[in-house]
């Protein structure tokens, strides 16, 4: 393999496992969500366990739903 290559590919492993969501990793790859998303598929698929992340960047998780669903009933 070619050994440009082959440090792209380390270098890969390193930022996704360091990253604590899909944004961060496909931010700091330079490479859109979708491309990022789709190489750890590509990784996964030939044996490298790569950690899983959401798709989303995970301020959602952080929301209190209960909260705007009562916000949600008392304004309608």
């Amino acid at each position: 393999m070619n050994e440009k290559i082959q440090l792209e590919a380390e270098n890969f492993v390193r930022v996704w496992q360091t990253s604590k969501s899909l944004i961060e990793a496909a931010s700091r790859l330079n490479r859109s969500r979708q491309a990022a998303h789709q190489k750890s598929f590509i990784y996964r698929s030939n044996g490298v366990p790569l950690k899983l992340m959401s798709q989303q960047d995970g301020r959602h998780s952080r929301l209190d739903w209960n909260k705007l669903k009562e916000l949600a009933e008392k304004t309608s």
